[in-house]
């Protein structure tokens, strides 16, 4: 076997990186949540503790107190009953099933109807859970799942971008 001449091999090319380009970080474009949150947070503090009903009674009231038109405690409880006594109509049985805050909350409801459930005799039947056989010694009898409605309350863009910092 011939011998094998290393020096006589061309050099190997050796890969050579381009300098490094200073690139200026592309500023953040804003979003419609982004200018959504800064006009709804612009200049508000957290509030860090539970309010109580009476507790943000007393903050609204402080609030407004700034106004051309201050109100009294007792003013702005009528108004959140007012709007609370709007909200259940709206999700009562008869009424129109959804309540909208315009851009902040949507309370919505669903009728589930009822559902009936087989009777099972008696017998073995398969295990769901740990696999193999079980017994029930005595019928089961069909059961009806009266039926129901589901409330939902989904948070609309203003306050989705509040909690999210955005």
């Amino acid at each position: 076997m011939p011998a094998i001449n290393r020096a006589a091999r061309p050099a190997a090319r050796v890969a050579t990186r381009a300098p490094a380009r200073s690139v200026a970080k592309p500023v953040r474009r804003q979003t419609r949540a982004t200018k959504v949150h800064e006009s709804v947070t612009a200049g508000l503090k957290p509030i860090r503790n539970k309010l109580t009903m009476g507790d943000l009674y007393e903050s609204i009231t402080s609030d407004l107190a700034e106004t051309r038109n201050p109100v009294d405690k007792r003013q702005v409880k009528e108004v959140i009953e007012s709007l609370t006594n709007h909200m259940v109509r709206s999700v009562m049985p008869r009424g129109a099933g959804v309540f909208s805050l315009s851009g902040f909350l949507v309370v919505k409801t669903k009728a589930i109807p009822a559902k009936r459930i087989k009777a099972q005799p008696a017998g073995e039947y398969p295990n769901p859970f740990a696999g193999g056989e079980m017994q029930y010694r005595e019928a089961r009898p069909a059961k009806i799942k009266p039926a129901t409605t589901k409330v939902k309350v989904i948070a609309a863009r203003k306050l989705k971008a509040a909690a999210l910092g955005e």
